[in-house]
């Protein structure tokens, strides 16, 4: 399978670059946010299916509380599939809600662990390089770290974040994803380190929402 071009990209964009004498040290994200995300990558069941979406994430590392809302195209599909996730780690819960109002709870995969709002003791520096160039140049430090898949074994990742405030820029994830072979890039846009409506992160009322295969369940 053809790997999207993030890595690529990295290394090519990091040689010749130098001038770096200090080693970075891990940062840490913020204990609160939220961004845009665009989406883009591909998944493999025995042929490429291409995957193109956009998402609004909004995370509390201290209530240990992730919400992702958007929507995602798929390329064997006809038309582009809208959700809201709400996955609260303190009950290894996610509350997934369709575009028709309907709410499942189901146990969060493995291979969605809360990442942050640090960035791992164990990471790697994969790479340091520029964008743009002069006033306008952003220094952006690439990790690479990995996160368990859902079958035992692991995702690669690679995150970029700016150099002065940890502001993520780029994440890349490879490996077993959704049950196939992926590989998708998120481009982060909008980052704001806080959260303006907390209702957002409200869990679902006592019985409106349906554990897959059971009775409702909620707060």
């Amino acid at each position: 399978m053809l790997r999207l071009t993030l890595m690529m990209m990295m290394l090519s964009l990091a040689r010749g670059q130098g001038g770096h004498t200090d080693p970075p040290q891990p940062c840490c994200i913020g204990h609160q946010f939220t961004a845009i995300l665009g989406e883009w990558g591909v998944l493999n069941d025995g042929h490429l299916i291409r995957l193109q979406g956009t998402v609004m994430m909004t995370a509390d590392y201290d209530a240990k509380l992730m919400l992702r809302q958007g929507s995602m195209k798929r390329s064997d599909q006809d038309t582009a599939s809208e959700s809201t996730v709400l996955q609260d780690y303190n009950t290894n819960t996610q509350y997934v809600t369709s575009a028709n109002g309907d709410c499942v709870s189901m146990p969060i995969p493995p291979s969605m662990p809360l990442i942050g709002p640090c960035i791992a003791a164990n990471a790697t520096l994969f790479t340091r390089i520029n964008f743009g160039s002069g006033h306008d140049t952003l220094e952006v430090i690439v990790w690479e770290f990995k996160i368990p898949d859902d079958v035992g074994g692991s995702v690669d990742v690679k995150l970029a974040v700016s150099a002065d405030n940890c502001t993520p820029v780029l994440e890349e994830r490879f490996g077993l994803l959704s049950g196939h072979e992926g590989d998708i890039t998120y481009v982060f846009a909008n980052f704001q380190p806080s959260i303006s409506d907390r209702s957002l992160l409200a869990i679902p009322a006592a019985g409106t929402c349906h554990p897959r295969g059971g009775p409702a369940v909620g707060r």
